[in-house]
C-alpha cells in the first residue's frame, strides 16, 4: 500500500501503520529521501502452512525541499511524537 500527504496531514495519520516512511517532492517521485524504515523479518512458517501477509505500507509525505536538512529533521521529529504519542 502507498498513501500519499502532505506535511500538513502529517498529525493526522496512524504512523504506525507504515513500514516506511520517505520524503518525495511530488506523486510522480518515487526517489525521495527515507525518513523511517521498519526493519521487520519475515515470520518463520511451517511448510504445511500458509505465509501471513507480509506487504510494506509505505507513506510519502510531498515536501517542498527533500535534500533540505531541516525539513528532513522536521518530519523525523513529527513521526517520532506520532510513534510516542499513540
Amino acid at each position: 500500500m502507498i498513501e500519499l500527504i502532505t506535511e500538513e496531514q502529517l498529525d493526522s495519520i496512524d504512523i504506525r501503520q507504515f513500514h516506511q516512511v520517505w520524503a518525495v517532492r511530488g506523486p510522480d517521485d518515487f526517489s525521495g529521501v527515507q525518513i523511517m524504515a521498519d526493519k521487520r523479518l519475515t515470520p518463520f512458517v511451517s511448510s504445511e502452512s500458509p505465509a501471513p501477509d507480509i506487504t510494506v505500507n509505505n507513506l510519502l509525505i510531498i515536501v517542498d525541499d527533500v535534500d533540505d536538512p531541516l525539513t528532513i529533521n522536521r518530519l523525523k521529529s513529527a513521526i517520532e511524537a506520532g510513534w510516542s504519542a499513540q
